[in-house]
């Protein structure tokens, strides 16, 4: 199973305001191919969520292994060195709360002193979460979103697992089903998946009912034309351009089967749908991307090549 996504990216929420209550989330950010260890004293209260990829965790002088996926925990005081196995890379998204949110994450069973490795069982559920965020965040919706967004993908990392999770067909399908909710210019001929698995279509299409609801084709249509409506607002493409980024050449049915699904065509969507939201309300209009992930720095943080 490939990365979620092909950059990294860092996104600060802790100097904007909220319409609700503040949450304490200070910044969250993915790492694709993270190579380097970290070592220092903690003074927040953080998850790692490692998507991909094996390291070590060594809290107060203990080393624990690491093996995706999983979610690292760190508490405020305590010390802690980690990363990934010499020369390689893992896949990382993280979480940092301000240490004043410590007695509510105990609350809500987010934090056992006994865990600081916790493995996760829903890894897709995961993976759903973090892209719907991570569009929330591209398309500058209130922090607020954001942080409630946030705590569904933590909370999707305490779930038990789903029933058949670990059978093999349903792994490979689930995995088809995710690459297709973040790759979505090119066409799959699903026939040719289902023959790859030495399986019939009508089989391959009836487990795929049974998982997601819908039949794989519409499945695609479903997450090609999604991604098509929050191109249309955050973006200044033409419609024409937004079409051809996700597989429709042709604008004529790009606009009939968008108007089927959505109720009216691009262009008439983008101008119904146009909204803005105060800037003291907004994130900084942009996610941060790091081409060098390395380069990113914190106070107290030493930063060591893996």
């Amino acid at each position: 199973m490939g990365h979620l996504f092909k950059k990294g990216f860092f996104f600060v929420l802790e100097d904007f305001l909220r319409h609700t209550k503040d949450r304490g989330l200070k910044e969250i950010g993915y790492f694709p191919n993270k190579p380097f260890t970290l070592n220092y004293e903690c003074p927040t209260v953080n998850f790692s969520v490692i998507l991909s990829g094996k390291g070590f965790y060594e809290v107060n002088g203990i080393t624990y292994r690491v093996e995706a996926p999983c979610v690292l925990v760190q508490l405020p005081g305590q010390k802690y060195h980690y990363g990934p196995e010499a020369g390689q890379n893992w896949e990382e998204m993280y979480f940092i709360y301000d240490q004043r949110q410590l007695s509510r994450l105990f609350d809500n069973a987010w934090l056992d002193p006994k865990i600081a490795v916790r493995k996760i069982n829903n890894r897709y559920s995961v993976s759903d979460a973090i892209i719907e965020l991570k569009k929330a965040a591209e398309t500058t919706r209130p922090c607020d979103i954001i942080e409630q967004l946030s705590e569904r993908v933590i909370l999707e990392t305490l779930m038990p697992a789903p029933v058949n999770e670990d059978d093999e067909l349903v792994a490979k399908l689930r995995d088809i089903a995710l690459s297709l909710k973040t790759n979505h210019q090119h066409t799959v001929m699903f026939e040719k998946i289902a023959d790859d698995l030495n399986i019939s279509y009508s089989t391959f299409r009836r487990i795929w009912y049974e998982l997601f609801g819908t039949s794989p084709k519409n499945y695609q249509k479903k997450h090609r034309l999604t991604e098509a409506a929050r191109l249309l607002l955050s973006s200044n493409l033409s419609v024409h351009r937004v079409g051809q980024r996700l597989g429709f050449d042709d604008p004529a049915y790009f606009s009939r089967i968008f108007r089927n699904y959505v109720g009216c065509s691009p262009s008439e969507y983008r101008r119904r749908q146009a909204w803005v939201v105060g800037p003291e309300y907004q994130n900084n209009n942009k996610i941060m991307h790091c081409e060098q992930e390395t380069e990113i720095q914190r106070d107290n943080l030493l930063l060591e090549e893996a």
